[in-house]
């Protein structure tokens, strides 16, 4: 079975020249959990990735972190550093894990698209109901987000980032939301509060915010 990805389990994004730590995993077990897939019903229309064959996605240490089963069906998300970002929509938020083509050959991927991925075009979605805050401490509304909101990116001021504490309930993430902003009354950057779950084995925090892909015109 092919071992050609990782969990993005911890990502550093960068946001306008400043590194901010994306998302972070804790407790996970020895082992790898089988998925098989999901792409909600509020995103038809974007680019959907369909395995053709079972796929062992590796976490950073080099161990098995997930079995993606033949014929799961992911969004795709952005496609940069020569990687391709899967999400997984789930009722608690999109989890998301990175592809690598085997031997640097775009074409050479474990799954069909119905898309284009040199042509597809980037999208801001939100994957689960947000409120924005202007600050840190999360008492000054600025907007709420709404799960299938979406806007074509035509920015480049969108991200976010986290200080992490690992006994955290919930985390404070300080966000960019590039075009999203104009269902934010206009505010471009703010704060919001992402709970702790469980997915499969493994304790995390999904940040709704998310790049996905739609067919170029």
């Amino acid at each position: 079975m092919p071992k050609q990805s990782r969990m993005t389990c911890l990502n550093l994004l960068l946001l306008s020249s400043v590194a901010f730590s994306a998302s972070a995993c804790s407790d996970s077990k020895e082992g790898g959990n089988a998925s098989n897939g999901g792409i909600g019903e509020k995103w038809k229309g974007a680019c959907v990735a369909t395995f053709t064959q079972d796929y062992e996605v590796i976490d950073p240490f080099g161990d098995p972190e997930l079995t993606v089963k033949k014929g799961a069906q992911y969004l795709i998300g952005s496609t940069d550093f020569g990687e391709v970002e899967l999400i997984e929509v789930t009722a608690d938020g999109p989890a998301t894990f990175s592809i690598e083509p085997e031997g640097d050959n775009s074409e050479n991927l474990p799954f069909t698209s119905d898309c284009d991925l040199e042509t597809a075009e980037e999208h801001r979605g939100v994957f689960a109901d947000v409120t924005v805050y202007s600050d840190k401490a999360l008492t000054k509304k600025l907007c709420e987000l709404k799960n299938g909101d979406q806007r074509p990116a035509g920015d480049q001021g969108f991200g976010y980032g986290s200080d992490f504490d690992f006994d955290a309930e919930e985390l404070v993430y300080e966000v960019r939301l590039g075009a999203l902003s104009a269902l934010c009354d206009g505010n471009e950057q703010g704060f919001i509060g992402v709970p702790s779950v469980q997915i499969r084995d493994t304790t995390t925090s999904l940040v709704p915010l998310q790049t996905f892909l739609k067919p170029g015109a």
